[in-house]
């Protein structure tokens, strides 16, 4: 079997690590897999060693010519149903008529909504050639008319959290997988006291780390993490949150002087070594938020490496949050608010048995739950069975 994966943006991104790393082990099990990205496929190389064919969408057709794909032999899976993904499936089929699959990571809709500040029934109400204007402007988002009939005209979904199958019609076929970590970069790690020292960070701090971009979705709750770690130094607690990433929108206003002497900012870091020199440097790991249209319908894919990484994992009850079990794998938030986050983490402070025993649960969770080598078994007999020509696996 030959799979394709057609990702939504390059491989310097959330979606294309995950694509890159569930490729490199399908390979590793005798898959033939190409994964198309828009531009830059030598981003592959940031996820470790290729054991996959990365291509541009430009090149398809060069593609076609060298491998001569055998669509009986051919499947593809189409990383989310956004614009720019729907119409190179749309390009593919008419050369090769594949089966192809749809993957679900987010709540589309909303995110194309919020990226084009209107709320969904708004973004829906609109004419279409209005909403065609409007995405065309970043054909990374969601089309609201086009991809119902895109998910159901497909073989079948995966997704990464189960509430995302709602998104799709229910007799078609599912699998849910959940993300995993790429072992290349990310493992347990002791608490990395020179790099912390390195930062200017004494061993008396309690170090938050947070890896990742903040944007309209998310502010709020990244927010949260702000005002908690001031909260704990209100109570004596020497703590700081330790940043990575870009902030697209701002967190702090001219009323959060305060939280803004308590978070060391690393910005936007070159690669996954230095994310996981990052997590490994703190001494709990927070995924902010709490349920609600955004985080009920996706995975943060932060979690995998934070539970490998072996700290205390702090996250909402939501997504994740409703499979771990409370007070062994991790902490589930019920509110997700600053006081609850600085809460739960004093009472971690003087906790060190309580403390080791999260840690060392996460990292078992973690090799359970989070690795591409067992997701991969998954995905590949999922499209294996559910393709609609049923050829035999090769």
């Amino acid at each position: 079997m030959h799979v394709v994966i057609a990702c939504y943006h390059h491989f310097d991104s959330n979606s294309g690590g995950q694509a890159a790393c569930l490729a490199n082990a399908l390979a590793s099990r005798g898959v033939d897999v190409t994964v198309f990205v828009p531009s830059h496929p030598e981003t592959a190389r940031l996820h470790g060693p290729v054991l996959f064919k990365p291509r541009a969408f430009p090149a398809l057709e060069s593609w076609l010519e060298e491998e001569k794909p055998a669509a009986r032999e051919t499947v593809l899976l189409a990383w989310t149903p956004r614009e720019v993904v729907r119409k190179f499936t749309a390009r593919l089929r008419a050369r090769l008529a594949v089966d192809y699959f749809v993957h679900l990571e987010d709540n589309e809709l909303l995110l194309a909504a919020t990226h084009l500040g209107l709320d969904v029934a708004t973004l829906a109400a609109l004419p279409p050639d209005e909403i065609g204007r409007r995405l065309a402007v970043d054909e990374r988002l969601t089309h609201p008319l086009h991809f119902p009939g895109f998910i159901a005209a497909a073989s079948g979904i995966t997704v990464l959290i189960d509430r995302l199958a709602e998104l799709a019609p229910p007799t078609l076929p599912r699998l849910v997988f959940w993300p995993g970590y790429n072992p290349a970069f990310f493992r347990p790690r002791e608490p990395d006291l020179p790099r912390r020292r390195a930062l200017g960070i004494g061993n008396d701090v309690t170090v938050l780390t947070y890896p990742g971009n903040v944007h309209a979705m998310n502010v709020e709750e990244v927010r949260s993490l702000y005002l908690a770690v001031c909260l704990l130094n209100r109570r004596g607690s020497k703590a700081l949150l330790l940043r990575t990433g870009e902030d697209y929108v701002p967190v702090l206003d001219h009323t959060m002087h305060e939280a803004g002497r308590h978070f060391l900012s690393l910005g936007k870091l070159s690669g996954q070594a230095e994310v996981a020199d990052a997590l490994a440097a703190a001494d709990f790991l927070v995924q902010p938020g709490r349920a609600g249209d955004f985080n009920d319908y996706r995975f943060p894919s932060k979690l995998p490496e934070f539970f490998i990484t072996g700290r205390p994992v702090l996250l909402p009850a939501t997504n994740l949050g409703r499979f771990v079990h409370d007070g062994r794998d991790a902490v589930v938030l019920r509110r997700g608010d600053a006081f609850e986050v600085a809460s739960q983490i004093a009472a971690l402070q003087g906790d060190a048995a309580r403390r080791e025993m999260l840690a060392a649960n996460a990292v078992r969770f973690a090799r359970e739950h989070f690795d591409w080598s067992r997701i991969a078994a998954r995905v590949r007999e999922f499209l294996q069975q559910n393709r609609r020509t049923n050829a035999a696996a090769t």
